[in-house]
């Protein structure tokens, strides 16, 4: 499992409520973990379905 740094994990943690850290967290993993990056792969392999929001 991907680890940040402690000073950026300290950092993130102030900006960030604890679920969306997570979910950063998730995502860092996937994107460190897949050899080619493509939004729908992501999508695939994210635990949470992602929305998109339209105007």
């Amino acid at each position: 499992m991907f680890r940040l740094p402690e000073l950026y994990e300290n950092h993130l943690k102030k900006q960030f409520n604890y679920p969306q850290y997570l979910v950063l967290l998730i995502l860092l993993n996937l994107l460190q973990n897949l050899k080619t990056v493509r939004l729908e792969e992501l999508a695939r392999r994210f635990p949470s379905p992602i929305k998109l929001k339209s105007s």
